[in-house]
């Protein structure tokens, strides 16, 4: 029993079962856990050491016995069947049969143990006098220690609140009058004496405890042992076929027979094989993982010239330990040790120095249990002048919780790359969806910045007049003295303040560099482009094939606005106003030449989302007349992308702006909440889009997932939420059970999970073969106070590989003479001619001639004939195993945005929520209903109501004229 308890203690998972009465007691009823999981003890039972406050199974007799036999519609019950003429009664042999019990699962979605193919599984097989699963019992005392061979162990551990105990995930029912023997023998009498149980009782099928929650192994306790095994399965040896004993399959139905049973109802019987699958995949230990995840992946020679340190360059999440499963454990909290870190350095390449700096996990407290770690890593290029090249990245760590040490690789692409070029981070600074070369920022009219005046009442024209003033005179000191901090820098949505009615104008600037080494650069362009929202996988570049980045052709590119799907997807911004005709927009303004005495310049535009210009029909090629762009987008803020166009270096296809020196971004969203205040008031949230892999979801091929990383100050009792109108929210969590050690994803309804802040929190997505939208809402907790700061990045990661050239065989076509000569090396003799032949006969086969050398006589394994033989030339196993090390997949980040959350007050906030409700609303009236937007800004316009009552406005009541934009207002 000592052993038993440790093996469970270090994770091992245990399942138990018994039936009836004691059946089962003498070793299940003492093992840690189990025995409280299920009544193992009878009432006559007396031994001595039954767990005090325990209920008593159910009898074997008697009219409290728990039958779940069910009829069999091929079976006859009436009268004449019975010695005393009843007919309201179930055969005792129907639990031989292929009609199954109905089970209720306790919670909706069911239990992982209950799930096949995305639905719940309620049937299971029936039984006569089953036993009783116990689920959280009042009286009895969990906090025991039990002692085993003077070794103590804790029987239910708690880490946190609640204490985790033993659940129900599935009740049958009992049948009535289920007592009577369908034999020739019993001739329909009471089986074995019983009393009829004449009434419905519910029935304890199946109880689970989730040890991995505290660091222990999980437990599966079952009612009968009759559900997994012999008669209730695969029907009753007892009863005859019909043409020996025609009475017991008359009145049962014919598959009760031995060896029929489920047999012949294969589609309950899959459901209920699923349920065994699943408990032993529940119960299993997972196996530890590692996997690096690549934050960059390409690096060019002028960006590591520019800026040899990139900070937070690779992830790596180790799956499946516990903290002190680690080197020099156990992980905590504390300063960063770098000896738990897995070993990540790249393959025979000194010129790169790979480090670990930092820990976090998706149980941020890190308590001693299973829980997906990310250890986060520097990289540091000590030279730049690597050439193109791929270079291998390992990743091990050794553990004493794995049998060998766990690795995994990825690959590093070095090219070289030609100026001009922008930088995502600086010093490492900043994150690279918040690039230090590209600024935002809002002046309202009346106001200066570095000497330029955007004046009183400043018009279109005028704004236009003062970026393109600002950018040709700005010095790289006042470029990098302009605000970063991403709250202060974010854009207004709407065209004036909300108190002084003043004009207010956004705007972006870009810096473009070059490494002075290169010839001048000609011809420079920088398009802006306005994505609809937040977006995390959008801004991969296809060449401006069906993405975000199309172009006019010939040598005077223009960005032009991206459809896909039937729906617009992006939105340039220029230097000069727009032109009716998108294919013949000029902005010259942002074409220059960096010679070779400039190390930079600055291009930028007015970012017009907030301005009333006609500009686009809703729907690519639609009718309906032109909308301005403030129409058209679906968020409060919108990610904004900053594309380096020079013939001399094009994008290659594949790039986003996490690796491309080209691209750079601002995915930032803004939403304040208020305390004291409502909960409503209290909840952040913002649209965004994501696009999971269409491929099909293996143990190889990962889902993507959502990687929320959470501000270290995050109160406790914070949720994240996200809603997706086209994913169905059960499928994220069974990918969850599928795929994740442990996880506290939950579904709030159909469309909605929820996950608790704090740490780096994983969500799988489901797979789909198109762009999908949603609104990440974070719901905050009383408490919270003006002038804090939270914020949540979300990174959206996926699987990558190479391409490789992999060595192919060489196959010739030879003489059966030659393969005849070929064999008698191997000793193989042909066989004599037929009679009708005029030559031996060359034995069929396939046979290895050694050297990586096949001969194959029989051409039949080709589904192939003739009168020849094939000699095939294996390529050499280290070429192969070569490709197959360069083919490896891996993880990487493929776009990402943040989500800040300042406190404020209702009395600050009201106003300008009011309004942003009406902007909104009213976008929402503009927006068709077939686009994939729709269902998404319904239910955020819902938020943004709940939200603005809670601020204390009233729908329905006066309009405040004072601050409303006519254009845009609702009543209220």
């Amino acid at each position: 029993m000592r052993d038993i308890a440790r093996y469970m203690d270090a994770g091992g998972g245990v399942f138990a079962t018994g039936d009836h009465d004691s059946i089962g007691a003498d070793m299940c009823g003492r093992i840690p856990r189990v025995r409280a999981m299920r009544a193992w003890y009878g009432e006559g039972d007396s031994y001595p050491k039954i767990p005090a406050n325990l209920p008593r199974n159910n009898p074997r007799n008697g009219a409290t016995r728990k039958d779940t036999t069910r009829r069999n519609p091929a079976g006859h019950y009436d009268a004449s069947t019975n010695s005393d003429g009843a007919t309201n009664h179930v055969w005792f042999e129907n639990q031989s049969d292929s009609v199954p019990q109905t089970i209720v699962p306790a919670t909706a979605p069911a239990h992982p143990i209950l799930r096949l193919n995305g639905n719940d599984i309620k049937v299971y097989p029936d039984h006569m006098h089953e036993g009783k699963c116990l689920g959280d019992v009042a009286g009895y005392h969990y906090d025991q220690t039990l002692d085993f061979a003077g070794e103590l162990f804790e029987e239910f551990r708690t880490i946190g609140s609640p204490q985790e105990r033993p659940e129900i995930i599935a009740n049958g029912s009992t049948q009535p009058f289920a007592s009577r023997g369908a034999d020739a023998v019993s001739n329909g009498a009471l089986i074995e004496g019983a009393a009829l149980a004449n009434a419905d009782a519910e029935v304890a099928s199946l109880s689970v405890y989730d040890g991995r929650a505290v660091g222990v192994g999980r437990v599966v306790t079952g009612s009968t042992f009759h559900h997994y095994v012999d008669i209730n399965l695969t029907g009753d040896f007892d009863i005859k076929t019909p043409d020996i004993d025609p009475v017991p399959v008359g009145r049962t139905g014919p598959d009760a027979v031995k060896g029929i049973g489920f047999n012949a109802n294969s589609t309950v019987f899959e459901e209920i094989k699923a349920v065994f699958v699943n408990i032993t995949n529940w119960l299993a230990r997972p196996r530890p993982v590692i996997t690096l995840n690549l934050e960059r992946s390409t690096f060019g020679q002028d960006e590591v010239t520019g800026n040899p340190h990139f900070a937070g360059a690779i992830r790596v999440t180790v799956d499946g330990l516990r903290p002190s499963d680690f080197p020099d454990g156990p992980v905590n909290t504390g300063p960063f040790n770098p000896a738990w870190a897995p070993i990540v350095a790249p393959d025979g390449t000194a010129f790169i120095d790979i480090a670990p700096v930092a820990v976090s996990s998706d149980d941020p407290g890190m308590p001693e249990r299973l829980q997906r770690f990310t250890f986060l890593y520097d990289v540091d290029f000590s030279s730049s002048a690597f050439g193109t090249q791929v270079v291998p990245i390992n990743a091990s760590l050794t553990s004493s919780a794995a049998p060998a040490p766990l690795t995994d690789t990825a690959f590093f692409q070095l090219v070289t790359s030609a100026n001009p070029f922008m930088l995502d981070q600086d010093g490492g600074d900043n994150p690279t969806w918040l690039s230090t070369d590209l600024k935002v920022f809002r002046v309202v009219a009346g106001e200066s910045l570095h000497g330029v005046m955007l004046p009183n009442n400043a018009n279109r024209a005028q704004a236009f007049t003062f970026i393109n003033t600002l950018k040709d005179n700005i010095t790289v000191p006042q470029f990098v003295s302009m605000t970063g901090d991403q709250q202060a820098s974010a854009l207004s949505a709407m065209p004036t303040t909300t108190m002084s009615g003043k004009n207010v104008y956004n705007f972006a600037i870009a810096r473009v560099r070059r490494n002075g080494t290169m010839l001048s650069a000609n011809d420079v362009r920088v398009f802006f482009r306005i994505f609809t929202s937040q977006t995390t996988a959008a801004l991969t570049y296809n060449g401006g094939v069906g993405d975000g980045y199309p172009k006019t052709g010939g040598g005077a590119p223009i960005a032009l606005p991206g459809p896909s799907g039937g729906q617009w997807l992006s939105f340039p911004c220029f230097s000069e106003d727009r032109n009716p005709d998108p294919n013949a927009q000029n902005d010259d303004q942002n074409v220059r030449t960096i010679d070779n005495t400039d190390s930079e310049e600055f291009f930028g535009v007015l970012l017009d989302t907030n301005l009333a210009v006609n500009y686009l029909p809703t729907i690519p090629g639609g009718g309906g007349g032109n909308k301005s762009l403030r129409t058209l987008l679906a968020g409060h803020h919108q990610c904004l992308i900053a594309q380096v166009e020079f013939s001399g270096t094009p994008i290659p296809n594949g790039a986003t702006p996490w690796t491309s020196d080209k691209l750079s971004q601002r995915n930032i969203a803004i939403s304040e909440v208020a305390n004291p205040g409502m909960t409503a008031s209290r909840a952040a949230f913002h649209t965004f889009e994501i696009e999971a892999t269409p491929q099909p979801i293996t143990e190889d091929l990962l889902p993507d997932e959502l990687l929320l990383d959470w501000s270290s100050t995050i109160p406790d009792d914070s949720y994240a939420r996200i809603h997706i109108p086209s994913w169905n929210a059960r499928d994220v969590v069974e990918l969850a059970d599928r795929f994740y050690p442990r996880h506290e994803i939950k579904v709030v309804d159909e469309r909605t999970i929820e996950i608790p802040a704090g740490g780096m929190r994983y969500v799988p997505l489901p797979r789909t073969l198109y762009r999908q939208t949603g609104v990440l809402t974070v719901d905050l907790p009383l408490g919270i106070k003006r002038g804090q700061r939270f914020d949540v990045s979300v990174r959206q990661i996926t699987n990558r590989g190479r391409d490789v050239q992999w060595p192919l065989p060489k196959v010739e076509e030879i003489p059966l003479a030659e393969a005849a000569g070929l064999l008698a090396t191997l000793g193989v003799a042909a066989g004599p001619p037929a009679a009708t032949a005029k030559k031996a006969v060359v034995p069929k086969g396939v046979f290895d001639l050694g050297d990586n050398r096949t001969l194959v006589t029989d051409l039949s394994v080709f589904d192939d004939a003739g009168d020849h033989a094939l000699l095939i030339e294996h390529p050499d196993p280290q070429l192969v195993a070569k490709a197959r090390a360069d083919a490896r997949m891996w993880r990487e980040t493929i776009g990402a945005f943040q989500l800040g959350i300042p406190v404020s007050t209702r009395k600050d906030m009201l106003l300008d929520h009011m309004r942003l409700f009406s902007l909104m609303h009213w976008r929402l009236a503009h927006m068709p209903r077939q686009s994939r937007w729709y269902a998404t800004m319904q239910y955020y316009v819902g938020l943004l109501s709940d939200k603005v009552q809670a601020l204390g406005a009233t729908l329905g009541g006066a309009c405040h004229a004072g601050w409303r934009d006519p254009a845009i207002a609702v009543g209220w």
